[in-house]
């Protein structure tokens, strides 16, 4: 087990070099530093405590059984919306080449939040219908239990 976890810890290292060669050389450090700590700062300030607001709202608002099956439905809704923001908001190339964004992406996140909260409604009404069935008689012994 030693053995394989350095050879990922040395794997990773060999990565992180490789990434931080590839940062001095072909780009621009500030510009990617003041990505990074507006990404981090728009994390901190922005995406946790609205996250924790989502879920304290959903915590209050979500009867206990069905919780766990809308809290997967936020992350996943979180993490498409995360994935799509980029092509609704077209950054930059609307206006340099409108042919690199031909598609309708507001209507395409529509389309997927919706399948997304259609499974997960069909989760909870599954979840739902499993916890009303009747409790299994525990006067019986189980068929491989031994006496």
């Amino acid at each position: 087990m030693r053995t394989i976890r350095a050879a990922l810890v040395a794997l990773g290292l060999a990565g992180i070099g490789y990434g931080a060669l590839g940062l001095a050389t072909q780009s621009r450090p500030i510009s990617v530093g003041l990505f990074a700590v507006v990404a981090i700062l728009g994390h901190d300030l922005l995406l946790a405590p609205l996250a924790l607001l989502v879920a304290v709202l959903a915590r209050r608002l979500v009867p206990a059984d069905l919780y766990p099956v809308v809290r997967g439905g936020l992350i996943v809704t979180a993490a498409v919306v995360l994935a799509f923001l980029p092509t609704v908001l077209g950054f930059g190339y609307r206006t340099t080449n409108p042919s690199a964004l031909p598609l309708n992406y507001p209507l395409g996140l529509a389309v997927t939040l919706g399948a997304v909260w259609l499974v997960t409604a069909a989760l909870a009404v599954l979840r739902r219908a499993g916890s009303r069935r009747p409790a299994a008689d525990s006067s019986r012994p189980h068929p491989g239990a031994k006496p």
